[in-house]
């Protein structure tokens, strides 16, 4: 059995990505309370596409992947909802005084400030991604969003033992220490 060609295994791979990517972004987004988002809220059922779960929007992985694929292959419906949800996300999702990622709450249209919204390693890893190689109008946005949350990590997250938190309290900067020591070695 032959490889296939460079040009023919592009091709079969950027298929399977759009049959991963177009379900969440016919099934996933926000479609809940007045603001309509970019935020990806639902999850659903691979076989059917009955929605399973809803949950409040934030940051997913989808987006991270969807940055990276689109250095290599321009799809224009994967650029307009990156786009979209950077935007949301930036203004939504990040607190305006610490700059730490929050949860939004899709059906009421508010953040949900009085919990941590997860880990911080990947949504700063992100940051730093779209602020290197995203969509070029964002570029500043990130990098600046970034530098926040270092500021406050560094002012905020020095534990006791010298370590550094993995998630904080984002509407006051506290570090969240339910989380597990492993994680910490992820920021």
């Amino acid at each position: 059995m032959l490889c296939p060609s460079e040009k023919d295994l592009r091709a079969e791979i950027l298929e399977l990505l759009q049959e991963i990517v177009a379900p969440w972004l016919e099934r996933g987004l926000d479609d809940l309370g007045l603001k309509k988002t970019g935020l990806l809220c639902h999850t659903f059922d691979a076989i059917t596409g009955k929605t399973l779960t809803t949950s409040p929007g934030g940051f997913h992985p989808l987006w991270e992947q969807l940055n990276s694929a689109l250095q290599v292959a321009e799809v224009p419906e994967w650029r307009a909802a990156l786009e979209r949800f950077l935007d949301d996300w930036l203004t939504l999702c990040l607190d305006p005084t610490t700059g730490l990622p929050r949860s939004w709450d899709c059906e009421k249209d508010e953040p949900i400030v009085d919990r941590p919204a997860g880990d911080l390693a990947l949504p700063l890893g992100f940051l730093i991604d779209v602020a290197e190689k995203g969509p070029e109008r964002f570029r500043d946005r990130a990098r600046a969003a970034a530098a926040k949350i270092a500021e406050t990590v560094l002012a905020k997250g020095v534990l006791p033992d010298g370590t550094i938190g993995a998630s904080y309290f984002p509407a006051d900067g506290r570090a969240n220490t339910s989380v597990a020591e492993l994680r910490r070695f992820d920021l």
